[in-house]
């Protein structure tokens, strides 16, 4: 993951009050920032464990997400 900001390996959080940081993390997680500022209510401002509960939450909505086919749309018309 990319540096996010020059004391990254002293201080290992994200700011909140830095878009330039939120824009940066969305794109190494390939996320919204939604969903970064979800994780940081959740797990708080550490970096690993916003990266940990992303993870995790994007998994499980890719899991949880059904394929469609046609043939599970209904008919516009009746039967």
């Amino acid at each position: 993951m990319v540096c996010l900001n020059n004391d990254w390996l002293d201080n290992p959080r994200l700011d909140l009050a830095d878009r330039h940081e939120i824009e940066v993390l969305c794109a190494a997680l390939n996320c919204e920032p939604v969903d970064v500022f979800l994780a940081v209510g959740m797990v708080a401002d550490a970096v690993r464990d916003i990266r940990r509960y992303i993870g995790k939450v994007l998994e499980k909505r890719l899991s949880e997400r059904a394929s469609t086919t046609l043939s599970d749309i209904p008919p516009m018309w009746r039967s």
